[in-house]
């Protein structure tokens, strides 16, 4: 008899649909930008935080429009990337204020959001998976994904707080590069979007660092979307020879320029890559739960390192299973296996065995790893729910998120609300380096308002910290200086000024102290301590040139040694750079006095005397300008 091999049924086709309107495509298009203006719409009155001021304000090479010095010169937290140092060395040749930043980041963002809808339909409409979606349908899946996406509170950390403008940048040539790769599959510009996707991965690497596994993604999502066979894809070595070839890109940001002192394995404290693995458990745990439920976010995390195996055991038997089942997924469905792997491959830079000790855990990594939670749960809601009941979730989740993202959004308003929130967020108990950085960062709001018996209980507990850094202990030295034990201050500054030498205002803090010293010593002695104070000024100027404390305490020293038409443009300098800085107000109307302009001293004292009408000194001071000038 003859044999008959098997009939095998052809998957079932999704009936088909009717034709889809280009203005309905274009509305479920732009839906995910409206809900991200919508969610992020305070933030045009927002300030700068954390990071912010070494990366913008202090930035002196950014503040001239010099990207290139501001990328490859001295470190802060914006070097190596280049394209995110170029836009903001144009908004600061425009003049831009802080909130007109937030609102190109907020465009930034409205961007990608664009982006991620269109990729996801059109890795819905990918050859390997067009067989079960119609045009429609992925349409409304790849718009509800990137509305939950676009208005997740997750993303907050990139969107509202300005030196992650390089996450932002990343996000869109990121989502540009796997739009052109998806776009090239049966169009007859093949060639031509497959160099787009080479240039967007080159362009992602130039933003910022983590997107060091995005050239090895658009090849597995060749694999996953495009092409039914390995054979196929080794076929198309040369798109992934150009592909790799962007690697490039980012050894040369690394390489040319400053070395990153928070990150590898030579950092204070120290951390060994195993620690640094098992620290990271944790973290991974910490975006699993919030990217379903979002409910414990904050700007920085008190998180510790971890340096034994039983606190992350059993998360990492639990990260361990997902990676098996993404190797699995690769070798039954592809597509499946690539949400998976986009997860982890991007997370690997920050979340693996290289260590960037000063943040175990930040949200801001989640910004592009969150679509891989969102578009299979978004898919399969779909499968299930039918479309109304889909449409309704989807609305209701938006709108959930929406709300809390507006409120997560505040804690980025300014450093007092940034660190006000980490302080009474978090538990601060744990003694890490972290812990000390958020208690160091509270005692700046806290003396701000004027809580100062507060402030000083927090300094003591952060330089009781794993590793005190600079910030820590030059707090500490400030305290010892208010306590009247000025010895312990002055010793504390010293070791700053030796374990620190890039670091300026320690060494302003010292010259002040040497300089209040040397009025209390006999004359051989006092000179020598004002030569050693204005080494010290004019080095700690040249470090930290924005540093209003610094610019006063020089332009006092001119003053003391006979150079008052020096100094006076140090007082100046410290007074547009702080207009509410009253000590250097008056020391402006000293040095005027000084140099017989009584009209200008004047200028600089009534201001003050109308704010303190009983203020003695400025009393006379101020009878005997006007008696000067005739008045």
């Amino acid at each position: 008899m003859r044999e008959h091999a098997p009939r095998v049924k052809p998957p079932a086709r999704p009936a088909p649909a009717a034709p889809f309107p280009p203005a309905l495509r274009a509305l479920l298009l732009a839906l995910p930008a409206l809900l991200a203006v919508l969610a992020y719409a305070e933030v045009h009155g927002f300030g700068t935080v954390f990071d912010d001021q070494n990366a913008l304000v202090e930035n002196e090479a950014l503040r001239a429009g010099d990207p290139w010095g501001a990328t490859f010169g001295r470190y802060n937290s914006l070097s190596n990337r280049l394209l995110a140092c170029a836009t903001f060395a144009l908004e600061f040749r425009l003049g831009s204020a802080p909130g007109a930043m937030h609102l190109v980041s907020l465009l930034l963002h409205a961007l990608v959001a664009v982006l991620a809808g269109a990729v996801v339909r059109a890795l819905l409409r990918s050859p390997n998976l067009r067989a079960h979606w119609d045009e429609p349908t992925a349409a409304a899946v790849g718009c509800a994904a990137a509305c939950l996406w676009a208005v997740h509170p997750l993303g907050t950390d990139a969107v509202a707080y300005l030196t992650q403008r390089s996450m932002l940048l990343m996000g869109l040539f990121a989502l540009g590069a796997m739009a052109a790769l998806l776009r090239s599959y049966g169009s007859p510009s093949s060639g031509r979007w497959r160099a787009a996707a080479i240039l967007g991965a080159a362009l992602a690497l130039a933003s910022k660092e983590e997107a060091a596994a995005l050239p090895l993604l658009l090849m597995l999502a060749d694999r996953g979307f495009g092409l039914r066979t390995w054979a196929a894809w080794r076929a198309r070595w040369p798109f992934h020879l150009g592909l790799a070839a962007t690697w490039v890109v980012l050894l040369l940001c690394v390489l040319l320029g400053p070395v990153n002192p928070t990150v590898g394995y030579a950092t204070v404290p120290p951390i060994t890559a195993f620690e640094w693995l098992l620290t990271q458990t944790q973290a991974l745990r910490h975006y699993a739960v919030a990217s379903f439920w979002p409910a414990d976010l904050r700007g920085v995390y008190d998180f510790a390192v971890l340096r034994e195996v039983g606190p992350a055991a059993v998360t990492g038997v639990l990260v361990l299973g997902a990676l098996a089942a993404t190797l699995w997924a690769w070798r039954r469905r592809p597509w499946l296996g690539f949400a998976g792997a986009w997860f982890f491959l991007l997370l690997a830079p920050t979340s693996s065995i290289y260590p960037i000790v000063t943040e175990p855990v930040a949200d801001r990594r989640m910004y592009l790893p969150l679509l891989a939670a969102i578009v299979p749960l978004a898919a399969a809601a779909r499968r299930r729910l039918g479309a109304r009941g889909f449409l309704l979730a989807a609305a209701l989740a938006a709108l959930a998120l929406g709300l809390t993202t507006r409120q997560a959004a505040r804690i980025y308003r300014d450093d007092d609300a940034f660190f006000a929130h980490a302080a009474t967020a978090s538990p601060l108990t744990n003694g890490s380096f972290m812990t000390g950085r958020i208690l160091s960062g509270h005692v700046l709001v806290l003396r701000r308002q004027g809580r100062h018996p507060e402030a000083a209980a927090l300094v003591e507990r952060a330089a009781q910290c794993e590793a005190p850094g600079p910030v820590e202990l030059l707090n500490l030295a400030n305290l010892r200086e208010e306590q009247g034990r000025l010895g312990e201050a002055e010793a504390l500054l010293q070791k700053l000024v030796r374990d620190y030498p890039d670091h300026g205002p320690p060494k302003g803090n010292l010259a002040r102290l040497l300089l209040d010293r040397s009025a209390q010593v006999p004359e051989a002695e006092a000179e020598r301590l004002l030569d050693e104070a204005e080494r010290l000024l004019r080095a700690a100027v040249a470090q930290a040139p924005r540093n209003a404390e610094t610019q006063n305490t020089m332009g006092v020293l001119l003053h003391a040694r006979g150079r008052t038409e020096q100094g006076l443009p140090f007082l100046l300098r410290a007074l547009e750079l702080k207009p509410d800085f009253a000590v250097a107000q008056r020391n402006v109307g000293i040095a005027h006095r000084t140099l017989g302009r009584p009209r200008e001293a004047l200028a600089a004292w009534e201001p003050l005397l109308a704010r303190s009408p009983g203020d003695p000194w400025l009393r006379e001071q101020v009878a005997a300008a006007r008696a000067a000038a005739g008045r």
